[in-house]
């Protein structure tokens, strides 16, 4: 995932010893999915779906409106099956810290985009993994930073004034007319999530939201990471 926004990676906030049941799950397909349960119908159906399946980052392109709604119906059971429940030990104002079982969880890196919300609130926050120590061979310490805001599911289209890039006859997007994508902070200064396949610096994208449609110029990413 490629994000768009700049944060303090820091522990400084001062931590509190709970025991706190936190939903957390992770890669940029099941985030997505994860988001558009919970905002319902507050997003519109896209017309372009992330794949649960095969690669991280495969987008299903121009799925017919039977399709679409087919695919819609079975959001909810999947991403039950991808949902992890971590008991947290610690908490502060900008994260969580745990002790978790490590093995099998081949996609614990420093970086790692998840998604995490306390057991029973409706809402996701994004988060980044920020801290991660081993105790033992099954056993590490980690620690989440959550970032500011709740993401916003949008369908980002390739504005018409795109640039003149062009690799083996097809643009730097690979020929795709939208994306799925998250935005934080949207109403004050825009921060971005998506696949870095997409990514181009200055690359133009329009989104609709219910003040009418907008436009955002990409700079440069302030962080990158696998998955």
């Amino acid at each position: 995932s490629t994000i768009g926004t700049s944060w303090s990676p820091s522990w400084r906030s001062p931590r509190t010893a709970v025991k706190r049941i936190v939903e957390i799950a992770q890669g940029l397909p099941t985030i997505i999915k994860l988001v558009r349960d919970s905002q319902g119908s507050r997003i519109p159906v896209a017309t372009s779906l992330v794949s649960a399946g095969g690669e991280d980052f495969a987008v299903e392109e121009d799925l017919g409106q039977d399709t679409v709604s087919a695919s819609a119906s079975t959001l909810t059971l999947e991403s039950s099956r991808e949902l992890e429940r971590w008991v947290m030990e610690d908490e502060s104002d900008c994260g969580y810290g745990t002790t978790i079982q490590s093995r099998e969880r081949d996609w614990l890196r420093i970086g790692a985009l998840t998604c995490l919300r306390r057991n029973g609130e409706s809402r996701w926050a994004l988060g980044i993994i920020r801290r991660l120590s081993r105790i033992s061979e099954t056993e590490s310490s980690v620690g989440i930073e959550t970032l500011t805001g709740e993401p916003m599911l949008v369908q980002i289209e390739f504005s018409q004034h795109k640039t003149a890039y062009m690799i083996n006859g097809e643009d730097a997007y690979g020929g795709l007319t939208s994306i799925a994508g998250l935005i934080l902070n949207e109403g004050n200064s825009p921060e971005i999530v998506l696949n870095p396949t997409h990514y181009q610096h200055g690359g133009l994208f329009e989104y609709a939201t219910a003040d009418g449609r907008k436009t955002i110029q990409l700079g440069d990413p302030i962080e990158q990471s696998e998955g």
